[in-house]
């Protein structure tokens, strides 16, 4: 089951842009490649609120994958 209130997705990317994303649970975002499967070193997918999202992008709070800063989040969707 999804959370309801995940409404946003951050793919992880740290060899490129961590983008924020609407959920494609609950949003057809073209832009989003998801599916596309990356080894887990080089990044994956975090599921957060709009207000986490935010914190995130206004550099509020710190994103952190796999224990690793994310310091290359961009906003796209939010």
């Amino acid at each position: 089951m999804v959370d309801s209130k995940r409404k946003y997705v951050i793919n992880v990317d740290f060899l490129t842009a961590s983008r924020v994303h609407l959920n494609p649970y609950y949003f057809s975002d073209m832009w989003c490649r998801l599916n596309m499967e990356k080894k887990r070193k080089d990044g994956g997918k975090v599921y957060v609120t709009g207000e986490e999202a935010r914190q995130y992008l206004n550099g509020e709070k710190a994103l952190f994958f796999d224990m690793k800063p994310v310091r290359n989040l961009i906003d796209w969707d939010v």
